[in-house]
């Protein structure tokens, strides 16, 4: 048996130099927009309930200076109309929808908020397929970093956002994170880091009640 010998520094790098530059010709490489969109869609409806921890980044008008909000925390999802942000960071921040009500609840404000969820249409419950009910995806999505692409998606029209942008691994059809910007001009994209197919729970466990003593306002669905 022939004996192993070590690889070279100079082959090694070599080796890496190659892996970088295959790494920088698939990026940007586009593939068909539509596909993407069904492909992602597709998994969307065959995975009913999930977890994932997530990353959020915040991007406000007017603080070009400053660093972007950075949020972590987990995803709780149990579609159709089931979902709930735990942040850890900031702590005790909470997103809940039960399928009937949209909840936010920020503890340095001592505020609740409290939004009717449609009846009509895809409600925000189930919160993915919320995000493509307009089915207009671009022509074409741009590779990242194979195996992740790209996906610009026209919003719906009564969500107030100027973009979307939905980023799709394409090894799992898994939705990696999305991006937005609003009316006026914040920025706000969510990373997904792995996904986990979980028991449902039942509508019950996301129900939200408002802690004693906080105020909660109710603010109608655009």
């Amino acid at each position: 048996m022939p004996e192993a010998r070590p690889i070279a520094p100079r082959t090694l790098i070599a080796c890496l130099a190659a892996a970088s530059l295959f790494l920088a010709a698939q990026a940007g490489r586009a593939m068909d927009g539509e596909a993407v969109f069904e492909t992602v869609r597709g998994w969307i409806l065959e995975h009913p309930s999930l977890e994932a921890p997530f990353v959020q980044v915040n991007r406000w008008t007017g603080w070009s200076d400053a660093e972007p909000d950075t949020a972590r925390g987990v995803l709780h999802l149990e579609r159709p109309c089931c979902f709930r942000l735990d942040y850890t960071d900031p702590p005790g921040h909470e997103v809940v929808c039960d399928g009937e009500t949209l909840w936010t609840y920020v503890p340095d404000l001592e505020q609740v908020i409290r939004t009717p969820v449609p009846e009509a249409g895809v409600g925000a419950g189930d919160l993915f397929l919320w995000l493509l009910r307009s089915a207009r995806p671009d022509t074409t999505a741009i590779a990242e970093e194979p195996p992740i692409f790209r996906l610009g998606v026209e919003p719906p029209d009564d969500i107030g956002w100027r973009w979307l942008q939905i980023r799709v691994d394409m090894d799992s059809g898994s939705i990696a994170g999305y991006a937005y910007e609003d009316l006026q001009g914040n920025q706000t994209s969510f990373t997904f880091l792995e996904f986990t197919s979980v028991g449902r729970r039942g509508r019950e466990s996301f129900r939200f009640r408002p802690p004693p003593g906080v105020a909660v306002e109710v603010v109608d669905a655009p």
